[in-house]
This record gives C-alpha cells, sequence and structure tokens, in this order.
C-alpha cells in the first residue's frame, strides 16, 4: 500500500506531556477539516514499519500511549489522515469461503431408529428419494483467486419442491432425471473432483481395522485420582512452557534491583542486578568492601561502564554498564570468589561512608561522644577509625540533619511570602539592619528581627481562650545564636494555645518592647486591663509590659521565683514553705504560712517578704483572667 498524491504539513513545538486527541482536532481544524462534522479516521504510523503493519486508529487518549512511549527515540512520527472509508476497506480481512467439492454420487448414512435395520433399507425408493431432496437445496459456493471470495448462485432446478411428494414411480423417474444431471455436472466439473472422497468397496472394513471405538473424545471431565506418594524435583518447573512474546520480554527483563535503603547496610551482588546510576553501584562496591574488610580496586570507572577487582592473585571481579532496556546500570559479569585475606586497614572506612551508615543515630543523639561512636564503628565493622576521621563523620551528620545555616537564614523571605499566600491573614514581618563588611568593604543587610504568627492561631486565642498572655523566651543555640520569644494563651481545657513567636538577637529591654507592641497591635487590642501577663522577672520584661501593656495585672512564675529562691535557701522544708504561701487562698492562709516559714528560717522569711504580693500570690490575684496558673 502506498501514499499516491499526497499532502504532507508538519506540526512542531509538540509537548509529549500534554499531548492528547486534542492536539491531532487542532490541527486538523488549522488544516480546514472537522472531525465533528465529517467522517475523518486518523492513523499514526509506528516507526521502523510501513503502511501495511504500521498504521494504528487514534480513537480516544488511550490509543496514543504507546505514541508518547515513541517519542522517546523518535522526534518525528507521521500521522496519516483519512477522509473515508479507504484505510477501512484496504485493512479489512478478507472472509474466504471454501467451494463445495462436487463428490459422486454416493449413499449417506442415516442414523438407524434401533440400530436393528439392515444395511439393505437404504435402498428404499422414499429414502433414495429424501437424499435427492436435500441434494437439490444445497448451496454451492467457489472462490476465485487467491486472498478474495465469491458466491455462486444458487442453480435452479426444473423440478419443484412438490416432486419429492410424489408417488414411488414419479420418485423413481425424478430420481433418474437428477441422476442423470448429477452424472453430467460431475463430468464438467473434473477440476473440483477429489479421488480421496470417492468411497470404494472395503471402506467399512477398513474403518473398523483402523478406528479404535474406545479412545476417549474428551467430552466429558476426566476424573483424576488422588496423588499418593512425592513430587519430582522438576515437577513445578515452568520452563518448558510456551510463553507469549511480551510475557516473555516481560520475565526475561524482570531483574533484582538494588535498593539503597535496606541494601546498602549488606549488600550482596548478582550477575542482571540493577542499579539507578552509577553513583549508586560505586557505594555499593564500598560497601561491599567495608563490610567484608576486602580491598576493591577499580580499573574502570566511567559514566556507563565500571569494572572491580580485588587484590592481585583473587579471584573476585565485577564489571557492569548501561543496560538499554532499562536505561539502569546492569551487573554484566560477577565472579564472588575471594581467595584473599581479609584486610584490617581499608581506605573505603572514609568520613562519608561513615556519615552515611550512622545518620540516623546521629539524629536520635546528636552529642554522641566519639569515644561511644569509636566503639559503635568497631563493633559493627571490626575496624577501628581515628579520632578525627569519627569528628568529621559527626560534623558532616549534624550538618546534614540540621541543614547549613546560611541557606536556612536565606530561605526566610521565601517561607514568609508563602505563608501570606497559603495561610490569609498570617503576620510576617522580619528587619534587618546594615552592616560594614571589613573583608569586602561593603555595607550588606543582616537579620535582625523576625515576629509571625498565625491566623487560625490568632482567631482561636480570641474567640475561645481567656484573657491572659504567657510570656517567655530560650536561646538558640546555632551558628549565629539568637533569641526566641514565645507568646501563648491557654484553652478552655486549662491547655497552652500558642499566639505568636519572634525572633531576636538578643533579649533586652527593646527587644521585649518591639514584641509586645507588634502582639499587641496583631491581635488588634486597645484596652489592656481585662488582660493578665504572666511571665519570669527577666531583666528588661518587666519594664517593657507596664510600657506596652499599662493596665494589664502582671503576674509572675512561681517556678523562676523558686529557682532564684533555691540558691540561697537550700532544703525541703523551705520549699514547701514557699508553695504553700503561693498557694494561699485568702489573707489569713497567706499571714500563717509565713509564720511557718519565718520559724523554719528568718533569712528565707525577709527574701519572701521582699517580693509584692500580688504578683505571685493567689489571694491577691484579681478575678479578670480567671486562671489559676502562677
Amino acid at each position: 500500500m502506498t501514499y499516491m498524491d499526497h499532502e504532507v504539513d508538519w506540526f512542531d513545538s509538540c509537548d509529549s506531556d500534554t499531548w492528547s486527541v486534542l492536539w491531532i482536532d487542532d490541527f486538523l481544524l488549522q488544516l480546514g477539516y472537522d472531525r465533528a462534522m465529517s467522517k475523518i479516521d486518523v492513523y499514526w504510523s509506528k516507526p521502523g514499519k510501513s503502511l501495511c503493519d504500521g498504521l494504528q486508529l487514534i480513537a480516544c487518549d488511550a490509543d496514543i500511549v504507546l505514541m508518547i512511549a515513541a517519542i522517546v527515540d523518535h522526534k518525528n512520527l507521521v500521522l496519516l489522515v483519512d477522509h473515508g472509508d479507504t484505510l477501512e476497506s484496504l485493512t479489512a480481512d478478507d472472509v474466504l469461503v471454501e467451494g463445495m467439492l462436487e463428490l459422486p454420487r454416493v449413499i449417506t448414512p442415516v442414523k438407524l431408529a434401533k440400530g436393528k435395520e439392515n444395511v439393505d433399507n437404504f435402498e428404499k425408493p422414499e429414502i433414495a428419494t429424501e437424499m435427492r431432496c436435500n441434494y437439490k437445496k444445497a448451496k454451492r459456493f467457489m472462490s476465485f483467486g487467491e486472498g478474495c471470495s465469491s458466491r455462486v448462485p444458487d442453480r435452479e432446478f426444473e423440478e419443484e419442491d412438490g416432486n419429492c411428494d410424489s408417488d414411488d414411480s414419479g420418485a423413481e423417474d425424478a430420481g433418474d432425471s437428477s441422476e442423470e444431471h448429477v452424472d453430467a455436472e460431475v463430468e464438467t466439473d473434473e477440476d473440483f473432483y477429489e479421488s480421496d472422497y470417492e468411497v470404494a468397496q472395503g471402506d467399512d472394513d477398513l474403518f473398523e481395522s483402523y478406528v479404535d471405538k474406545d479412545v476417549d473424545d474428551h467430552r466429558q471431565k476426566e476424573i483424576v485420582p488422588d496423588f499418593e506418594g512425592e513430587l519430582p524435583e522438576d515437577a513445578l518447573d515452568d520452563s518448558h512452557l510456551n510463553l507469549s512474546k511480551e510475557e516473555g520480554d516481560k520475565l526475561r527483563y524482570k531483574f533484582n534491583t538494588f535498593n539503597p535503603s535496606t541494601d546498602l547496610k549488606a549488600p550482596t551482588f548478582r550477575v542482571g542486578m540493577l542499579f539507578a546510576d552509577m553513583k549508586e553501584l560505586r557505594l555499593a562496591v564500598v560497601a561491599y568492601s567495608v563490610r567484608n574488610r576486602v580491598k576493591v580496586k577499580k580499573i574502570r570507572n566511567t559514566a556507563t561502564k565500571f569494572e572491580a577487582v580485588c587484590k592481585p592473585g583473587c579471584t573476585w571481579y565485577l564489571k557492569a554498564g548501561k543496560d538499554n532496556r532499562s536505561t539502569s546500570i546492569q551487573i554484566k559479569k560477577y565472579l564472588d570468589n575471594h581467595t584473599c585475606t581479609k584486610a584490617w586497614d581499608l581506605k573505603a572506612l572514609t568520613a562519608p561512608f561513615l556519615t552515611a551508615q550512622f545518620r540516623e543515630e546521629f539524629r536520635d543523639n546528636e552529642k554522641m561522644p566519639l569515644r561511644k561512636f569509636s566503639d559503635k564503628v568497631e563493633q559493627e565493622f571490626n575496624m577501628v577509625a581515628e579520632r578525627s576521621k569519627l569528628g568529621r563523620a559527626r560534623r558532616a551528620a549534624v550538618k546534614q540533619i540540621r541543614g547549613e545555616d546560611d541557606d536556612q537564614y536565606n530561605m526566610l523571605w521565601d517561607y514568609g511570602q508563602e505563608l501570606r499566600r497559603t495561610n490569609p491573614g498570617s503576620k510576617f514581618f522580619l528587619c534587618t539592619k546594615e552592616v560594614f563588611d571589613d573583608k569586602t568593604k561593603e555595607t550588606k543587610d543582616h537579620f535582625s528581627t523576625l515576629y509571625w504568627s498565625y491566623n487560625a492561631c490568632k482567631r482561636g486565642y480570641l474567640k475561645a481562650c481567656r484573657p491572659i498572655i504567657f510570656l517567655d523566651g530560650c536561646h538558640i543555640k546555632t551558628r549565629y545564636k539568637g533569641n526566641l520569644l514565645t507568646s501563648v494563651g491557654v484553652d478552655p481545657n486549662d491547655c497552652i494555645f500558642p499566639i505568636a513567636f519572634g525572633l531576636c538577637e538578643v533579649e533586652s529591654t527593646y527587644s521585649w518592647e518591639w514584641f509586645l507592641a507588634t502582639l499587641k497591635d496583631d491581635l488588634n487590642i486597645s484596652n489592656s486591663s481585662p488582660y493578665t501577663i504572666m511571665s519570669d522577672k527577666q531583666k528588661g520584661l518587666i519594664a517593657a509590659v507596664q510600657k506596652v501593656f499599662p493596665y494589664a495585672e502582671h503576674r509572675h512564675c512561681v517556678r523562676h521565683i523558686y529557682q532564684n529562691f533555691h540558691k540561697i535557701h537550700k532544703g525541703d522544708q523551705l520549699k514547701n514553705d514557699l508553695w504553700a504561701i503561693a498557694r494561699s487562698t485568702h489573707e489569713i492562709a497567706y499571714s500563717k504560712n509565713m509564720e511557718q516559714m519565718k520559724e523554719h528560717s528568718l533569712a528565707a522569711y525577709k527574701w519572701v517578704e521582699k517580693l509584692a504580693p500580688k504578683t505571685w500570690i493567689k489571694s491577691f490575684f484579681s478575678l479578670s483572667a480567671n486562671v489559676t496558673s502562677f
């Protein structure tokens, strides 16, 4: 089949990720054809095949899956548009009806009623008449040429169907005329005569001699008895089964795949194993060398080919290369037999290798001592690593877990923009300051302060939480240090509820004033009298609260008071006295508990007497916040 008087149009800039039938419809519209208005079939020709055996109809998106797969190796694909039923008529399968051969007239056996009639009954006139009538009603077909079929019209017999019901004499006359007609026809159709169908004398005897009547015709289910005994070793072997080409390809290309998350601990190799890339294979070889304490040397190490051997005289050998079928690295040849001795000092035991092996353990304990780390290495690999190598491995593991500090700070702008986009109503304020760099002699913007809050937390606090705010700060022990400022509330279940966070260089009066002013504006607090602030006695925090929340009640945390108290006055008795004073619910109980501490320690009594009662004793709290926290 050839494409005659063809017209070719080229379309480029096609994207395989979005390729669909809609693209093809758009191309046809550009050429002036509409598939919805007329019958237009689109075929695509498979690369490397002709129009006879390579065309495939495109009716929906499911038909272009193979087309997208072919784009990897073939950038130009051919589409053929049929404006009618041309291709359908050419590609339709021809139905060949074999012609009926004209055989000599024979007596056709008829089913006997009871199986006791004599064979001579076949010669009765009524039976012969029935056979001749059936023969007249038969249709004849012939085949003309190869690859096409045709039907010959039915022959019109001169006899009417009523002749079959005539009397015996009429039947005999009709039979004689029919026999003469058939004989004449057989003589004229010598090309269709088959001697194999000619019934000769003695055929019945041959049938009895060569046909076994006891043979099963497989039309009934065979009952197999239960097997008792042992199966042979190859009873379940399916290698002799005849599989299709596609199933055979699947089995042929089903190789073992190396999984670095599980197999890298104790790697094992075998012929046909697949690796994602050459880097993964190199890591596996290094892990194999350390685990088995053998010195593996790479004699070829390129992007597509890899060869490794062991010590001179050792038979161990590994060869790998790129597999074109799976586009992965595959082991082509492997000899797993070491004739060398174990090694105690390996260059493969490097700091990066130890980092990859013990990263998860450092995630659980970043401050693991080097002595303990050395014991783990010796227990795992039966080798001793230098202290400097262990230190580099620990630093690298912690760095991978935490990340690079500079990179984290540089990503703050992106985080703030993403926070505003995904959570409208959230606040993110980042302030910088200009710092002169002595090395580069340039002025650069450095991080100064950061405030952020989440919209859901703010709405939850204002609608459901009590009007009390807990303030506290902690140090950030990273490369660039700093202080983290937090503000939390209490929900109806007396659980902490985060409100906002701040990050500053140093915890001072200025930094607390900035944080509290931003928090007050963020929560839209205009009247501070209903609110209660609770904090420790951090330097600068008391002054900042009095300035930003002048009418709010300010409480101090008793736990922080006890930490300062315990530095001078030790003992469980004084500790219990201090907490008894803080839990006093009325002034009489407060005076009683103070006198009890005075009896135990006069110095402790004088230390506590200096503290303002309304900041930490329950009996002096106001009822606005309705919170017993202290």
